[in-house]
């Protein structure tokens, strides 16, 4: 069950709680679904299918919601947020100085073969958009930062990429697109992407890193969005090191069969590249917080350099693919 479906619940709830409760109750409630929502989407995997009840399979660590039972949507949200402010783990206006997220992409996605053109909007893959967006007005943080697929840009002549930007400079927030390629900044691939920077009128508006590397271009912007691609001035002449390839990250590996199993392994050569020298820093190195208290894999560790078990059919096709382009 899609997040989409949990909210329209919740709406449903709000209204029905209108008939019974004065407007300044409503209000209050209103906001704190609102705020419970924004948790929600960072704490509770929302509804899975599970033996055939739609239910949270398990509680998410720091969420006092344990177990939702979709039936119970309206009772178990509205103690969550009851239990949220008494334990101050909501945002309130006010107490958030970044919103960082990404609205999923499928409904826009080249390879949805079924996307609403006409109304986008109207598609609920793309309404998370509007939630996003719902919860920036509602919140109001410092700063907004949003990324996207550039096909936001592009997809029904850019209708989302407009009406994120739009509902930006209607809440009355200094807002800057920029397209950024990933290959611009030291990873061996092209794969192009937007960010939509936000910043309320007492912040200094973010600029986009301007490229480090040269990129080996695999396509181009949409027409109507080609100034905004994070790159020089054409009259600045930066001096950007060499772009990456596959051979720059992979060179390295050492090879495995097709019974290959363990998770862990050690590298048996020494880094023949920068990007590799970098990619066997541990977290610690990398100023990569994420694993918190935690240890995480330690310097020159391999992880996951097993391959998909191939049955013996399969395996003696892939071993007569040629190494090298055959013909011209």
């Amino acid at each position: 069950m899609s997040m989409i479906i949990m909210l329209r619940h919740l709406l449903r709830w709000m209204r029905r709680r209108k008939r019974v409760n004065s407007k300044r109750t409503n209000m209050s409630y209103k906001n704190s679904l609102i705020s419970a929502m924004v948790a929600l989407i960072g704490k509770v995997a929302f509804i899975s299918k599970c033996n055939g009840r739609d239910t949270v399979p398990k509680r998410i660590p720091g969420s006092p919601l344990k177990t939702l039972v979709f039936s119970d949507c309206p009772l178990k949200i509205k103690e969550f947020v009851q239990e949220g402010h008494m334990r101050k783990v909501l945002p309130l206006p006010g107490d958030v100085d970044v919103l960082c997220g990404g609205p999923p992409c499928q409904g826009i996605s080249g390879l949805n073969r079924f996307r609403n053109r006409d109304d986008p909007l109207n598609d609920d893959k793309n309404r998370q958009l509007v939630t996003f967006m719902n919860i920036v007005s509602y919140l109001r943080p410092k700063f907004v930062l949003m990324e996207n697929v550039v096909d936001i840009l592009q997809f029904a002549e850019g209708y989302l990429g407009r009406y994120a930007l739009s509902r930006l400079v209607a809440m009355n927030y200094q807002s800057r697109l920029g397209i950024m390629l990933a290959g611009c900044y030291g990873l061996p691939q092209f794969r192009m992407r937007t960010f939509l920077w936000g910043a309320l009128t007492t912040m200094v508006l973010p600029k986009h890193p301007l490229p480090t590397h040269n990129v080996v271009i695999r396509g181009g912007a949409p027409n109507a969005f080609t100034q905004s691609v994070v790159a020089y001035d054409e009259i600045q002449n930066p001096t950007l090191k060499n772009a990456l390839v596959l051979e720059d990250a992979i060179s390295d590996l050492p090879k495995v069969g097709n019974d290959q199993a363990d998770d862990v392994m050690e590298y048996l050569v020494k880094p023949k590249t920068e990007f590799q020298r970098y990619i066997r820093l541990s977290r610690k190195e990398m100023l990569d917080y994420s694993f918190g208290d935690k240890t995480g894999p330690g310097e020159g560790t391999l992880m996951d350099h097993c391959p998909l078990r191939l049955n013996k059919d399969d395996y003696e096709r892939v071993k007569r693919i040629p190494f090298e382009k055959v013909g011209g």
